[in-house]
């Protein structure tokens, strides 16, 4: 775990399990998120972002979001004022206006789309995206890697992956467009549009479980797993549990007129530590550094209502 400071007495929490998974629990929304990646020894191919709370489907199936996911949408391809595209990190739509000929910008986001020879850019901390300028994906580049990971289509499908590294992979696509197989060493399984099963050379990688509202309830890889519980009727994560045996609740609750999360973290070999947090805006969760907080939950009476 850890947190990053924004003041001397507010904080933004997250945290990050496992050197080949990428998770996190966004309690503002109750939301649990997590990356994993379908790499080679010699480079990182796909990587594919998972949203309990998105309604997104994807060429990996439903809440499933990757690179190969990634398309701009143009409102007028003669002389477009406006650009959009779903950005699978962020986990939602984000919209582009133009501040010059070359140039839009997502002000909220501080990101932006460059037109440069012929090409619309995507540029992020990791990763740069490059577009046709109908909004086709042509291909990316990780930072990390330098060796850009081309797109060939066929009558407006995908076909084929192509790098220097990679050589030519080619894609295996059904009738749903989701992704059966990533040339011949990943394999993809699914059940009515759900990710259920991914194979690296006839050994499974990584094994998914849902409950009836699309959330991920369990994924499990040779090394690691988490599982997760969800508030039915709100759609919010209230617990998780991973391979170090420790147990991540969260409360949601109201008292006096204002909105607390509390999350409490239980391990089978340390005693169990308590977090009040206060949503003072839909993007901010404050901690003080005192235990202000925790006592005005625990003194807040009975809980007024979830929300």
């Amino acid at each position: 775990m850890f947190y990053v400071s924004i003041s001397f007495r507010v904080f933004i929490y997250v945290f990050f399990i496992a050197a080949t998974t990428m998770a996190e629990v966004k309690k503002e929304f109750g939301e649990f998120l997590v990356t994993h990646s379908e790499k080679t020894e010699k480079q990182i191919i796909v990587n594919r972002h998972y949203s309990s709370r998105s309604l997104y489907k994807g060429v990996f199936g439903f809440n499933w979001c990757s690179d190969l996911d990634y398309k701009i949408s143009i409102s007028d391809k003669t002389t477009p004022d406006e650009m959009s595209l779903f950005d699978c990190e962020l986990g939602k739509r984000l919209t582009f206006k133009r501040t010059s000929p070359s140039r839009f910008e997502n002000l909220e986001n501080q990101l932006k789309l460059t037109l440069k020879d012929h090409q619309i850019q995507y540029e992020k901390s990791t990763t740069t995206y490059f577009f046709s300028m109908d909004g086709r994906l042509s291909h990316w580049t990780a930072t990390s890697s330098f060796d850009p990971i081309y797109v060939i289509y066929k009558d407006g499908h995908m076909l084929r992956l192509m790098g220097k590294k990679l050589g030519l992979m080619e894609l295996k696509i059904n009738g749903e467009r989701l992704i059966l197989k990533l040339g011949t060493e990943f394999s993809y399984e699914y059940n009515q549009g759900l990710l259920r099963k991914v194979m690296q050379s006839k050994k499974t990688l990584w094994q998914y479980q849902y409950d009836e509202f699309l959330n991920m309830t369990l994924w499990r890889s040779p090394s690691s797993f988490e599982s997760m519980k969800y508030d039915s009727e709100w759609d919010r994560i209230v617990e998780l549990k991973d391979k170090e045996d420790c147990r991540f609740t969260f409360q949601y609750e109201i008292k006096k007129s204002k909105k607390y999360i509390l999350e409490s973290k239980k391990c089978a070999t340390s005693v169990e530590h308590e977090s009040v947090f206060e949503m003072v805006s839909p993007r901010l969760l404050i901690q003080s550094n005192s235990d202000k907080l925790g006592k005005e939950f625990r003194q807040g009476g009975k809980n007024e209502n979830v929300f």
